[in-house]
């Protein structure tokens, strides 16, 4: 006659006899995640400080002013082409929302008109999602 377990697996074994195994009326687990959170809690950093100074002094700027410049400038292009351009250039089917670059957006390039794609987000998603596809269409090319 063979011996029927109450376990149908090992690991259930496992979990039966850690919640069996108690500390101040609490299953281990719970206590040592207990004790994790109390350590953590004491734990404090202290805010991080430079030694030195800033050589320019004040801030470091997020964009430098040529970039404020040019982004200034795409603001204004990129609201002009998107007027002109209403409807997606790969499906034809939904209103463009967004401009891609087909040469990327690097240095100079982020207002050459010539290399911009009039793309509502799914298209653009796309593009960026199977560039073999992409530049196999031309909806990406070559920098």
């Amino acid at each position: 006659m063979a011996l029927h377990s109450p376990f149908p697996s090992y690991r259930n074994k496992q979990k039966f006899w850690a919640n069996q195994i108690r500390l101040d009326g609490r299953p281990l687990h719970s206590f040592l995640y207990l004790l994790l959170l109390s350590i953590i809690k004491k734990m404090k950093r202290s805010p991080l400080k430079r030694k030195t100074p800033l050589k320019r002094g004040g801030k470091l700027r997020r964009v430098s002013a040529k970039r404020k410049g040019q982004n200034e400038v795409y603001r204004d292009v990129r609201e002009k082409f998107l007027g002109n351009n209403p409807v997606c250039q790969v499906c034809g089917g939904k209103m463009a929302s967004q401009v891609h670059h087909r040469r990327g957006r690097f240095g100079d390039r982020l207002n050459e008109v010539e290399f911009f794609l009039a793309v509502c987000f799914e298209c653009h998603h796309r593009i960026h999602m199977n560039p073999a596809w992409a530049y196999a269409k031309d909806y990406l090319v070559k920098r």
